[in-house]
Protein backbone atom coordinates (compact mmCIF):
# COMPACT_ATOMS: atom_id res chain seq x y z
CA UNK A 1 0.00 0.00 0.00
CA UNK A 2 1.15 3.50 -0.63
CA UNK A 3 -0.11 6.88 0.47
CA UNK A 4 -1.98 7.33 -2.81
CA UNK A 5 -4.34 4.38 -2.25
CA UNK A 6 -4.77 4.16 1.52
CA UNK A 7 -4.15 6.11 4.66
CA UNK A 8 -3.75 4.72 8.16
CA UNK A 9 -7.19 6.08 9.13
CA UNK A 10 -8.85 4.05 6.36
CA UNK A 11 -7.28 0.84 7.66
CA UNK A 12 -8.87 1.06 11.12
CA UNK A 13 -12.27 -0.55 11.65
CA UNK A 14 -15.08 1.57 13.05
CA UNK A 15 -16.96 -0.05 15.97
CA UNK A 16 -20.70 -0.55 15.71
CA UNK A 17 -22.77 1.89 17.74
CA UNK A 18 -24.96 -0.08 20.18
CA UNK A 19 -28.73 0.37 20.28
CA UNK A 20 -29.86 1.14 23.84
CA UNK A 21 -33.49 2.26 23.37
CA UNK A 22 -34.96 -1.21 23.87
CA UNK A 23 -32.71 -1.85 26.86
CA UNK A 24 -33.81 1.37 28.56
CA UNK A 25 -37.48 0.56 27.96
CA UNK A 26 -37.02 -2.91 29.44
CA UNK A 27 -35.14 -1.57 32.48
CA UNK A 28 -37.95 0.90 33.14
CA UNK A 29 -40.60 -1.84 32.89
CA UNK A 30 -38.56 -4.16 35.15
CA UNK A 31 -38.16 -1.42 37.77
CA UNK A 32 -41.91 -0.67 37.74
CA UNK A 33 -42.60 -4.41 38.08
CA UNK A 34 -40.12 -4.68 40.97
CA UNK A 35 -41.84 -1.86 42.85
CA UNK A 36 -45.31 -3.30 42.14
CA UNK A 37 -44.26 -6.76 43.36
CA UNK A 38 -42.87 -5.24 46.57
CA UNK A 39 -46.28 -3.82 47.52
CA UNK A 40 -48.45 -6.61 46.08
CA UNK A 41 -47.48 -9.25 48.62
CA UNK A 42 -47.63 -9.37 52.40
CA UNK A 43 -45.01 -9.90 53.65
CA UNK A 44 -43.07 -8.21 50.83
CA UNK A 45 -41.25 -10.59 48.51
CA UNK A 46 -38.43 -8.57 46.97
CA UNK A 47 -37.51 -8.98 43.33
CA UNK A 48 -33.75 -8.83 42.80
CA UNK A 49 -31.39 -8.59 39.85
CA UNK A 50 -29.35 -11.79 39.16
CA UNK A 51 -26.88 -13.07 36.63
CA UNK A 52 -27.95 -16.68 36.11
CA UNK A 53 -26.34 -19.82 34.78
CA UNK A 54 -27.15 -23.48 34.35
CA UNK A 55 -28.40 -25.17 37.56
CA UNK A 56 -25.49 -27.63 37.26
CA UNK A 57 -22.86 -24.87 37.02
CA UNK A 58 -20.44 -25.02 39.93
CA UNK A 59 -19.55 -23.48 42.29
CA UNK A 60 -22.26 -20.83 41.75
CA UNK A 61 -25.04 -20.70 39.19
CA UNK A 62 -26.21 -17.22 40.15
CA UNK A 63 -24.70 -13.89 41.06
CA UNK A 64 -26.82 -11.26 42.79
CA UNK A 65 -26.23 -7.81 41.37
CA UNK A 66 -26.79 -4.43 42.95
CA UNK A 67 -25.51 -0.98 42.04
CA UNK A 68 -22.08 -1.41 43.59
CA UNK A 69 -21.03 -5.00 44.16
CA UNK A 70 -20.46 -6.55 40.72
CA UNK A 71 -17.84 -5.34 38.28
CA UNK A 72 -17.61 -6.00 34.56
CA UNK A 73 -14.66 -8.32 35.24
CA UNK A 74 -16.81 -10.37 37.64
CA UNK A 75 -19.54 -10.60 35.00
CA UNK A 76 -17.05 -11.93 32.44
CA UNK A 77 -15.64 -14.41 34.99
CA UNK A 78 -19.18 -15.57 35.77
CA UNK A 79 -19.85 -16.08 32.05
CA UNK A 80 -16.80 -18.39 32.03
CA UNK A 81 -16.45 -18.71 28.28
CA UNK A 82 -20.16 -18.70 27.45
CA UNK A 83 -21.27 -16.66 24.43
CA UNK A 84 -24.08 -14.95 26.35
CA UNK A 85 -24.99 -13.59 29.77
CA UNK A 86 -28.53 -13.93 31.14
CA UNK A 87 -29.84 -11.40 33.63
CA UNK A 88 -33.08 -12.09 35.49
CA UNK A 89 -35.23 -9.81 37.57
CA UNK A 90 -36.94 -12.18 39.95
CA UNK A 91 -37.03 -14.23 43.10
CA UNK A 92 -34.53 -16.94 43.98
CA UNK A 93 -35.60 -20.13 45.72
CA UNK A 94 -33.67 -23.39 45.30
CA UNK A 95 -36.64 -25.54 46.38
CA UNK A 96 -39.37 -23.77 44.43
CA UNK A 97 -37.39 -23.02 41.27
CA UNK A 98 -34.91 -25.92 41.23
CA UNK A 99 -35.39 -26.50 37.50
CA UNK A 100 -34.76 -22.86 36.51
CA UNK A 101 -31.40 -21.29 35.71
CA UNK A 102 -29.83 -19.96 38.89
CA UNK A 103 -32.96 -21.08 40.76
CA UNK A 104 -34.38 -17.67 39.85
CA UNK A 105 -37.94 -17.19 38.57
CA UNK A 106 -38.02 -14.34 36.00
CA UNK A 107 -40.83 -12.52 37.83
CA UNK A 108 -40.09 -9.18 36.18
CA UNK A 109 -38.32 -10.38 33.06
CA UNK A 110 -35.06 -11.57 31.64
CA UNK A 111 -32.37 -10.08 29.42
CA UNK A 112 -29.95 -12.07 27.30
CA UNK A 113 -26.76 -10.29 26.25
CA UNK A 114 -24.74 -11.79 23.43
CA UNK A 115 -21.05 -11.33 24.13
CA UNK A 116 -20.25 -10.76 20.46
CA UNK A 117 -21.70 -8.42 17.86
CA UNK A 118 -23.90 -10.35 15.40
CA UNK A 119 -23.75 -7.58 12.80
CA UNK A 120 -21.34 -7.84 9.91
CA UNK A 121 -18.28 -5.58 10.42
CA UNK A 122 -19.00 -3.86 7.09
CA UNK A 123 -22.29 -2.49 8.44
CA UNK A 124 -20.59 -0.41 11.12
CA UNK A 125 -21.99 3.06 11.56
CA UNK A 126 -19.74 6.10 11.88
CA UNK A 127 -18.80 6.85 15.48
CA UNK A 128 -20.13 9.85 17.31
Amino acid sequence: LNSDTASAANLVGVPNVPEVGGLLQFMYAAKVCTEAEAVAHAPPQPVKFYLVGDPLKLPENHLEVNNTNVSYAQLINFADGENQVIIRFGRRDEDKYGDLMGYVHPTCGELTFKLSDPRAPGTAEPGI
